[in-house]
């Protein structure tokens, strides 16, 4: 062994590094093409759509469906709910095969996507997702009249100036592009639709020649739950939107190589292809004032991995007259002394493997905030007065400043209390009680439900031309 001090030569044989690191020229490949499919429904009604792709290539999960509603005679002023968007269409997402294999199947996927939808950056919503999905939940602080440097309250801002002389579409409005009137076409990302494209798997449908896949999708109620309306219209509630049957498309993205490299990937795969992800599982109970105090309920996962626990106090009685529509977390009710704004505690735990996941119930709604961030691994882009309903003197509810005709704070004061647990660190398959959630909270209306998914871990095999799916 030579001393730190000895000055030997380096070794001059390179052939064990890696060919990177190696200066000389290296293999490359210019074989790859990418082509697009415009792809019409299998099937297509008001109450569900079915696609069948095509097997050819890497099916990207970039790919895309496009939406639209036809225009309403009588309504001037609807458009997609802020917090949502045109995901609201969505009731259930299915991906299988055509032999029955089901890859991800996420019941109540749109309010699961008023949960996710607090992660996307808000400068994103207002400059992208506005026009491509309808989101619209960003932040502008509400400068006072005749001042551009003293700021009195915030609220929404999706680029549009606010009007402050009464009359007529006085405060915010949407923007122009995206009304019903003007017959805008959206587009739902199948990596939104399903976590096996979230997670940045492909699906290589030249490895299923027997099996097609399928995406397969469930729409919401016509009525009241598929496009908000302004003050102006709120008489035309509840509102039936159909969805365009001429603009519902798949946009198929394909990656492909020449023969001879696919016939490599075949030889490569022959043994078995395995991509890893997760799922969500729904599991719902119907939660009246009274058993919402003290609730305690078995949400399932016995004999799963489960990574994360998230869930809400829903009101589906909400709907077109609303912002958000009845895609929200409800926080508990205002405290009933006079002039009071501060918020029954809700508390909540995890009873798991025969232990509580913390050995103190939760009750404090920054700790609640800050295990919602640690269970999605990101930061939520939602205000304190929107997550839970405190320090909500800062939000505007000044007519002046109302968003379509709607006072800001009457709707999102504490409408965006989503909950979550991360189980991940427990590091072990759920025993065969499963997971009971303990909650307990004030609430002030007669009927919620209570929404609870289980993010579990799950795997897809692809062998010999088969696909087949397993639980962890």
């Amino acid at each position: 062994m030579q001393d730190a001090g000895d000055t030997a030569k380096a070794p001059s044989d390179t052939s064990n590094q890696p060919s990177i690191l190696n200066i000389k020229s290296m293999e490359t490949n210019t074989a790859m093409k990418v082509e697009s499919d415009i792809l019409e429904p299998l099937t297509f009604s008001q109450s569900e759509c079915v696609f069948e792709l095509q097997p050819k290539g890497f099916l990207h999960p970039g790919s895309a469906i496009s939406l639209a509603l036809d225009v309403k005679a009588g309504v001037e002023r609807a458009f997609p709910f802020v917090n949502v968007g045109i995901h609201s269409l969505v009731r259930r997402a299915v991906l299988r095969t055509t032999a029955g294999r089901v890859i991800n199947d996420t019941d109540d996927w749109n309010h699961l996507q008023s949960l996710r939808s607090l992660f996307v950056n808000n400068s994103t919503n207002k400059e992208r997702e506005q026009y491509l999905t309808g989101r619209s939940v960003d932040y502008d602080l509400y400068y006072d009249e005749g001042s551009d440097v003293s700021a009195g309250s915030y609220g929404l801002g999706n680029g549009m100036e606010r009007n402050e002389i009464p009359g007529v579409h006085q405060g915010l409005s949407v923007q122009p592009t995206i009304l019903n009137d003007a017959e805008p076409e959206f587009q739902l990302k199948l990596h939104d639709l399903f976590n096996y494209c979230r997670a940045g798997n492909q699906l290589p449908l030249f490895l299923l020649p027997d099996e097609r896949i399928q995406v397969v999708l469930f729409w919401s109620d016509e009525a009241k739950h598929r496009l908000c309306l302004s003050k102006e219209d709120e008489g035309s509630s509840p509102a039936s939107f159909t969805i365009n049957r001429r603009s519902c498309k798949f946009i198929a993205d394909y990656t492909s190589y020449d023969n001879k490299i696919m016939d490599s990937f075949r030889g490569e795969f022959a043994k078995g292809l395995t991509f890893a992800y997760t799922d969500y599982l729904l599991s719902k109970q119907s939660v009246s004032e009274a058993q919402a105090v003290n609730n305690v309920r078995n949400v399932g996962g016995n004999g799963m991995m489960v990574d994360n626990v998230f869930f809400a106090m829903t009101r589906d009685d909400l709907g077109d007259t609303e912002l958000l529509g009845k895609f929200t977390a409800e926080s508990p009710s205002v405290l009933g002394t006079a002039g009071n704004t501060d918020r029954h505690l809700l508390s909540s735990n995890l009873f798991i493997n025969s232990e509580f996941l913390y050995p103190q119930t939760l009750t404090n709604p920054a700790r609640q905030f800050h295990n919602l961030k640690e269970s999605s691994r990101m930061v939520p882009f939602v205000s304190r007065a929107m997550y839970s309903g405190q320090g909500d003197e800062a939000l505007s509810n000044e007519q002046r400043d109302s968003f379509e005709g709607r006072a800001q704070a009457d709707e999102l004061v504490g409408a965006f209390f989503h909950q979550g647990f991360r189980t991940e660190g427990l590091s072990t398959r759920i025993d065969n009680r499963g997971i009971d959630l303990h909650m307990s909270g004030t609430f002030d209306t007669a009927s919620y439900n209570q929404r609870v998914w289980l993010d579990v871990k799950r795997y897809v095999v692809i062998s010999d031309g088969h696909l087949e799916t397993y639980f962890v």
